[in-house]
């Protein structure tokens, strides 16, 4: 593999783990805040 393609690949990668985090993170999140309101409302 020529360097130019590794480089392609590797800074698709690094788009693909930036989605990743940003998709995951708000979902993450939602899922607390989902959470602790419902243990709120089960006390």
């Amino acid at each position: 593999m020529t360097p130019f393609m590794e480089g392609i690949i590797s800074g698709a990668g690094g788009v693909v783990v930036l989605i990743g985090l940003l998709v995951t993170i708000p979902l993450k999140l939602h899922a607390l805040y989902v959470g602790a309101q419902m243990r709120d409302r089960g006390q």
